[in-house]
């Protein structure tokens, strides 16, 4: 090793002793969360967010509507397509605004909420409520 190199290697593990317990000894992060869900709390598991699938609860989150190609329907956070299984339910049609489930012979349906389906539903009620207090 010529004396060009030797000296590099020194540079670089003076270097290293300098930077090293910096790196290694970093305060904790902490997720100030401002009211809103951690993110790096998972939403599957013991204390996740995320119903168990079977659940009779069926919620209504989205739909994605297609009138050329299978349509797909949100419920409890999975996506299901018209003839599958959501629990004790199937699903039996999806449209742009609900979608008709099969549950214990009967038939059910959940509509998705107006203000999900059309943003301008949201806006026409913020008008009206505005006209009306004036």
């Amino acid at each position: 090793m010529n004396r060009e190199s030797k000296w590099e290697v020194f540079v670089f593990l003076s270097l290293m002793g300098l930077f090293l317990p910096r790196l290694t000894a970093a305060d904790p992060v902490v997720y100030e969360s401002g009211g809103r869900r951690d993110p790096f709390v998972p939403l599957i598991g013991p204390g996740g967010l995320k119903p168990e699938k079977g659940s009779e609860d069926l919620e209504l989150q989205g739909i994605i509507f297609d009138e050329k190609s299978e349509s797909l329907v949100l419920i409890n956070g999975d996506f299901y397509k018209a003839g599958q299984r959501v629990g004790s339910a199937a699903v039996i049609s999806i449209f742009k605004d609900r979608v008709i489930l099969s549950q214990d012979d009967k038939e059910k349906t959940l509509w998705i909420r107006e203000e999900i389906l059309s943003k301008g539903a949201r806006e026409h009620a913020e008008k009206k409520i505005s006209a009306e207090t004036n």
